[in-house]
């Protein structure tokens, strides 16, 4: 089984609570938002890391991340095999009502394939 660890607007934040579950974690998806890019590099210390910009990243995050990507996982599934397929940045769009609500600015996530 894979496990990805989706995270999104981390704003700057990381600390050994995120890391931990990056330690768990096969891979981590970052969905925008990252602020300060030693949150990105924490995470590529520790595991394969694919992510995108988000409307508060600076021009250097913009120049390393896109703006969109199509992640795509192989799963099985009651024998078969699918494909899954996740644009990151709509995650992003999810957790907007949630920013500004302390400690709830950050999503994060594991999934299991």
């Amino acid at each position: 089984m894979k496990k990805i660890l989706l995270l999104s607007d981390t704003h700057s934040f990381i600390d050994e609570d995120i890391l931990k579950y990056v330690r768990l974690a096969d891979e981590v998806w970052h969905a925008g938002d990252i602020g300060d890019l030693k949150v990105t590099d924490a995470i590529k210390n520790l595991k394969p890391l694919k992510g995108v910009y988000g409307n508060i990243d600076d021009a250097k995050a913009r120049l390393e991340f896109p703006n969109t990507i199509v992640l795509c996982v192989k799963a099985s599934m009651c024998g078969s095999r699918i494909l899954v397929a996740i644009p990151i940045n709509i995650v992003h769009e999810f957790v907007k009502p949630f920013i500004g609500i302390p400690r709830v600015f950050l999503f994060a996530v594991i999934l299991t394939f």
